[in-house]
């Protein structure tokens, strides 16, 4: 809450959040997958309530889909869920038809050995386009690196550049919403290169919580206006 607080109040550009667990794993009532708190989702309604923001996009490219995010705001109209992850995988949740209940859960999964060009694809052509639509005032980056190819507990075969890649996309959606800009986002197990900021969030040693979400890599506003395998 203070990275959203420090973001939200222009006393920094972003926020990276090293927080363990990340949280996407836990639902409104019920911990999953080594996840107690959805500090992303935490994140999200922060904003909301302390600082008045409208519509918040929650982006998510952990390998496991977030069950917990995608629960949280099943029925919030103000609130977008977006995620890329491996299916079938852990938790077993994360269709393409699981859209919430104002179509504003966006799911994108990636089968097992799909690569960076795959993943790109998945954003170029469903996440990113659905991100712009919806004009969000603030992005939280749900990071998990465990889509890395050598994560021992998935088979995704995305490298540091892939990373990076996305980081900079999620960055360019919310300098299109400039009036006001920000971002946050979380950290993860496996941390890789990339240029720009990226940032995970550990949940299992892999997974993502907060995360940075528009101008660098995690959470930034624009505008006013159990068990894992």
């Amino acid at each position: 809450m203070l990275a959203i607080d420090e973001v939200i109040g222009k006393r920094a550009p972003n926020a990276f959040v090293a927080v363990r667990p990340p949280g996407h794993h836990a639902e409104t009532t019920r911990p999953m997958g080594f996840c107690l708190f959805n500090n992303a989702a935490i994140a999200a309604r922060h904003a909301q309530k302390r600082h008045g923001l409208e519509r918040v996009a929650v982006v998510d490219f952990d390998v496991h889909h977030g069950n917990g995010s995608q629960e949280i705001f099943w029925s919030d109209a103000s609130v977008m869920y977006c995620s890329t992850h491996q299916m079938p995988l852990y938790p077993g949740t994360g269709a393409v038809s699981e859209r919430g209940k104002h179509n504003t859960i966006v799911n994108a999964p990636l089968r097992a050995g799909d690569d960076g060009e795959l993943f790109r694809a998945a954003f170029e052509q469903v996440i990113l386009p659905r991100l712009r639509d919806f004009r969000p005032d603030l992005i939280v980056i749900s990071a998990g690196f465990d889509a890395h190819m050598r994560d021992p507990l998935a088979n995704l075969k995305l490298l540091e550049p892939d990373f990076g890649w996305v980081t900079r996309q999620i960055m360019a959606v919310a300098d299109q919403r400039r009036a006001g800009p920000r971002r946050l986002r979380p950290r993860r197990r496996l941390r890789p290169r990339s240029p720009g900021a990226v940032g995970g969030g550990p949940c299992h040693g892999a997974d993502a919580g907060l995360g940075p979400g528009a101008r660098t890599a995690a959470a930034r506003r624009v505008g006013k206006g159990g068990r894992e395998t």
